[in-house]
Order: C-alpha cells, then sequence, then structure tokens
C-alpha cells in the first residue's frame, strides 16, 4: 500500500537521526567542559595573586625593618642615613629620606609598599662652632695672614665628626685658604690653596666624650688679611648636617655687639649673656612667623639655651616647633658665673635646614632698651617684627622699651645672609625670644 515504509528502513532512519543527536549532545559537553576549565583556572589564578601580594607585603615589611636598622647604624656612626635611591636586597629593597628629626624609611617589594618612621638626633644639633678666642695678627702671626681661636665642641651624646670646612667674610675680598691645624694637628694644606668661599676636605675631626672639645688652632691664607671683617664658618658633618657661625674682627668696632650694664650682675655682648653667680634667667617666645616661600606651609622651628656653650637636650620643649608663648627657665643655683646662647633651627623636609646661635650677629640682632627696631616688612604677607614686639616698644618714639633686666633677640633663620646678604626675605621674626636677668 502506498506510504507504508518497510520496517528495515524505518529502523535505518533512526538509526541515522540518532547519530545526528548523539553528535550534538557531544559538542555541547565540549563546550560545557571549557566554560567549568575556563572558570577553574580563573579561581585558581586570583588565588595565587593573592599569595604574591600576601608575601611582597611580608617582603616589603621585612625590607622597611631592615632599611630601619641600617639608618639607625649610619646615625649612631655620626653618618648621613639617606639614600640617593632604593637599596636592593634580596627579595626587596628599601630607601630612607629625613626631615630633621624625623628619618622616613620606606620598603618595597614588587607592587607592595611599607612606610616607617621614626625620630633622631642629629650630629648638626650636636655641635657648637664658636669664636672662643677670635683673633688675627698679634706676635704669632705679625703678617695678619691667620685665623686663630675657633673651637668645635660637642654638646650632647653623638660623636659629631667634622669632613668639611668653609670660610667666608663680609666685606668680600679676594683670598685663598692655605692651610688648616686642629690641636696642634695639620687637618688640611695646600700649598696653591682654596678660594675663601670653597668648601674644603679636611681629615675628619672626632668629638666624643673623651675628646669633646677640638681647637682650630690656625686657618693660615695666602695673603694678609683684611682687617675688621665679619667672618662666617661653616662645619659640616658626616651625616650632612651643617652649623654656622659668624666672628667679629674687634680690630674695628662691630655694629654687631651691644653691652646693657644698667643692671649690675649681667651684660650681653654680641649675642651672649653673661651672669653672675645665682642669677635666673627667663628665656620667652614671642613669636616664630617663618613659611616655605611665600605663602606657603609653616617651616618648624626649635628652639634650645646653652649654658657655658653646653646645650642639653637637643632642643627644647618637647623637641617640638615653638609659635610664640613657650617659656623655659634656667635656675639661678650657678654657684660661679654662668654665660647663656641661645641656639634655634628652621627645618623643612630634605628641602631646607638652617641652624644658627644668637652669637652670629649677622643671623640674630640683640636689641636692648632704646634701641630701634629694624623696619622691615614681613615676608610674604607675614606680620613684621614690630608687631611681634608692639608691647615693647615706646607709643611715641617706636624704639625698643625694656626694662634694664630685659633684652630682646630677633632670629633670621630663612636666609642664610653669609652668602646671600642682600635678600629681601630676611625680616628677622623668624624667631622672637624676650630674656629677662632675675638678680634677685
Amino acid at each position: 500500500m502506498k506510504g507504508w515504509m518497510p520496517m528495515k528502513s524505518l529502523f535505518k532512519k533512526l538509526y541515522k537521526n540518532q547519530k545526528g543527536f548523539a553528535g550534538v549532545a557531544s559538542a555541547i559537553g565540549v563546550v560545557l567542559l571549557g566554560f567549568f576549565a575556563f572558570g577553574s583556572m580563573g579561581v585558581v589564578s586570583n588565588t595565587r595573586q593573592e599569595e604574591v601580594d600576601s608575601l611582597n607585603m611580608q617582603r616589603a615589611e621585612f625590607s622597611a625593618a631592615a632599611g630601619m636598622e641600617w639608618a639607625m647604624a649610619r646615625i649612631n656612626s655620626g653618618l648621613s642615613p639617606n639614600t640617593s635611591g632604593d637599596i636592593m636586597l634580596d627579595h626587596g629593597s628599601f630607601s630612607v629620606t629625613t626631615n630633621d628629626p624625623e628619618v622616613v624609611v620606606v620598603g618595597r617589594s614588587g607592587e607592595a609598599q611599607v612606610t616607617r618612621r621614626f625620630d633622631t638626633i642629629f650630629a648638626g644639633d650636636c655641635l657648637a662652632l664658636e669664636c672662643t678666642d677670635f683673633s688675627i695678627g698679634g706676635a704669632a702671626d705679625p703678617e695678619g695672614k691667620k685665623i686663630m681661636g675657633l673651637s668645635l665642641g660637642n654638646t650632647c651624646a653623638l660623636s659629631p665628626v667634622i669632613t668639611h670646612l668653609e670660610f667666608n667674610s663680609d666685606p668680600v675680598f679676594a683670598n685663598k685658604v692655605k692651610k688648616i691645624k686642629a690641636d696642634g694637628e695639620i687637618v688640611w694644606e695646600d700649598d696653591v690653596g682654596i678660594c675663601k668661599g670653597e668648601e674644603i676636605d679636611i681629615d675628619d675631626i672626632y668629638l666624643n666624650a673623651t675628646n669633646n672639645t677640638v681647637f682650630l688652632d690656625e686657618v693660615e691664607f695666602s695673603n694678609s688679611i683684611v682687617r675688621g671683617s665679619t667672618w662666617y664658618v661653616t662645619a659640616t658633618l658626616a651625616d650632612g648636617s651643617q652649623v654656622v657661625v659668624s666672628c667679629e674682627d674687634t680690630e674695628e668696632e662691630s655694629s654687631g655687639e651691644v653691652v646693657a650694664d644698667e643692671t649690675p650682675g649681667y651684660e650681653v655682648s654680641g649675642g651672649e649673656i653673661s651672669v653672675d653667680p645665682y642669677t635666673e634667667v627667663e628665656f620667652q617666645v614671642l613669636c616664630s612667623e617663618i613659611t616655605y616661600g611665600s605663602g606657603g606651609p609653616e617651616i618648624d622651628v626649635k628652639m634650645n639655651v646653652g649654658k657655658d656653650g653646653i646645650y642639653t637636650p637637643p632642643w627644647l620643649f618637647g623637641n617640638q616647633d615653638v609659635d610664640g608663648g613657650e617659656i623655659y627657665v634656667q635656675s639661678g643655683t650657678n654657684t660661679d658665673p654662668a654665660t647663656y646662647k641661645v641656639k634655634a633651627k628652621a627645618s623643612y623636609y630634605n628641602i631646607w635646614s638652617f641652624t644658627t646661635q644668637s652669637t652670629n650677629t649677622l643671623q640674630v640682632k640683640t636689641l636692648v632698651n632704646g634701641d630701634e627696631p629694624p623696619p622691615l616688612a614681613g615676608y610674604g604677607g607675614q606680620q613684621p617684627v614690630s608687631d611681634c614686639i608692639a608691647p615693647y616698644l615706646d607709643d611715641q618714639t617706636g624704639a625698643v622699651s625694656l626694662l634694664p633686666s630685659q633684652i630682646i633677640m630677633l632670629f633670621e633663620l630663612g636666609v642664610n645672609l653669609s652668602t646671600n646678604p642682600g635678600s629681601l626675605a630676611a625680616d628677622f621674626q623668624d624667631l622672637v625670644v624676650l630674656v629677662t636677668v632675675n638678680t634677685d
């Protein structure tokens, strides 16, 4: 009958269709297996990356710890902890930068980074560079070619190492340094000489507990020295810090020297206060106005008082920035006459750092009753020094009005006036200190 299909043919057709279905099923299975495999690979990859990140973080921690140990060893040896780049380790690296008193260590491994910070004291904070018996000429130097009477003193527990010296003068005149002697030994000599104003790489001078003061017996020049000059001596230490002092040639009257003799029991000369036994001295911060650039961020200022050339601790008021209102009292228990100086430091990260003492009469103006305050505007919109000391100015004359027992010290810490004497940024209100001597 038409339309009837034999059983054999029907079986063949069904079998053929079944084979096609199996092929499709197999293909779908392969695709699904591929998706499962790809997903599994993603899970494994993510887990592996987390393990790598965790390992790198551990290595960065270890690198930072190694960097801190390395930096502290350098500081304790009187060397600079700063690195010019990363110091490589087996499984990481570290770098070190400083912003006195803070040391910043960064450990790295792969993409991981760990930062650690700690505070320290730099060797420059412990060095007292002074014009102890400053002189030129005399019987020992009839030609007037030698500077004599400078001293280098250690004022704290560190062991400063002086590596370089530099000599400048005002007014400027041509001359060359030929020889430097310290404690009877030649620490540098050159027959040709090095021009005044250039840094001199001397034999290292070490200061420690058993050798805490070294005298620069003489600094010899190629020609006679112009008399009546102000000299600026810069000492650079192994850790990179610097100390600057100014010394007056006393052959001519120094404009930076004032004497307060109205009150018995003390006098101030060239920024140094000399008192009789049992005299109490109070140091009060009136203000501190200094920024990095016009309208820029504030620069930290620290202060200390040295008695008989010794500063302990390195900085007053917990090693913190001063802004005004801080008071330090030196008790009147001294059984012998004593001398006092004020030291100040301004620092801003690794960009600016400057330390000076009140005996540096180029950087510090010492005022007594009747003196005229400097007519200077505050740099970059800061308050002028006259505003800072307004309570101590005569309303009619504008002159300084102080008790016979009082002194005001004006510090310039934002400009090194030995190298930039004409700077308009010098406003002398970076630190202003009122000193009161109680002789009762």
